[in-house]
């Protein structure tokens, strides 16, 4: 039984720049083992057997403008790699590496190009429990280091203070959460799908002392504070490796790290999965 992979390797900016991705070789690993290395095409597709797989993308690729082949675009690949996807029966499964462009937003191979921001970083997975209705779901990620990349098109930014403390509210347009490492069918297959299309919220919060401390990050949670998806996702509040405020004592939006707790955990059971991990989060 199989299904497909797509692997579209162009895409057009909201102010209509198409890119392409050249020179690519892609490694996939899982119940098949294939190498693609002709991607002259747009699209390449992979008839693949049904399960879960991890995607490489090798180097000496480069990002051009459709309009001036030969001339490399400067950026950054920002997606886990290798990046963790799924073969369902008789269904197609697309495959988005996500790059940052200097100066001009985010590249998402094969949907658009676009300003934007994102969280990423590698979480260690350190223990697990689950709810006997799930069986093992969490268990295998245990002892794990698992890579991910949380990205937004666009995000919103507004300040507030109550006079003492100040404080930089953003909030993301609908999200897009990938895994790489490892392949982990809950993951891949059940937990970023779940999560996929939200949104989210987070606030930067300046002290009197110039400490600046990162509130969380609940992904899954409703205006209510009550879960509307299947899966919650949480990045535990922490202070900012580094704190920047701007010039008028507010936390600067710009890039930052922080070292924070994490857990994911279903809302149908008590299953959950626990890790930390160093954590990089751009606001826009």
């Amino acid at each position: 039984m199989e299904g497909a992979l797509t692997l579209p390797l162009t895409a057009t900016s909201a102010d209509g720049k198409v890119f392409k991705l050249v020179g690519a070789a892609f490694e996939i690993m899982g119940p098949q083992n294939v190498l693609v290395t002709d991607t002259s095409a747009d699209t390449v597709s992979v008839p693949l057997a049904i399960g879960v797989y991890s995607i490489r993308l090798h180097s000496g690729w480069q990002l051009e403008r459709a309009n001036e082949p030969g001339q490399r675009v400067q950026a950054e690949l920002i997606s886990p790699n290798p990046l963790s996807f799924s073969i369902e029966k008789g269904a197609t499964s697309q495959v988005r590496f996500l790059f940052k462009l200097q100066g001009e937003g985010s590249a998402d191979v094969g949907i658009h190009v676009d300003s934007g921001g994102s969280i990423s970083g590698e979480i260690e997975f350190q223990g697990a429990s689950s709810d006997p209705r799930d069986g093992p779901l969490f268990e295998p990620l245990v002892g794990q280091r698992v890579p991910f990349t949380l990205s937004f098109e666009s995000s919103t930014l507004s300040k507030s203070t109550d006079g003492v403390v100040r404080r930089l509210h953003v909030t993301t347009g609908p999200i897009t959460l990938q895994f790489g490492g490892v392949p982990s069918e809950a993951l891949t297959s059940r937990v970023a799908p779940a999560l996929n299309g939200t949104t989210a919220e987070f606030v930067l919060e300046a002290t009197p002392y110039g400490r600046v401390r990162f509130l969380g990050l609940h992904l899954g949670m409703g205006a209510n504070g009550t879960p509307d998806r299947l899966f919650i996702f949480n990045l535990r509040e922490q202070d900012v490796l580094e704190s920047v405020l701007d010039n008028e004592g507010y936390p600067a939006a710009k890039p930052f790290e922080v070292n924070s707790l994490v857990s994911i955990q279903t809302t149908s059971s008590s299953s959950r999965v626990d890790g930390q991990g160093l954590f990089r989060i751009t606001p826009y």
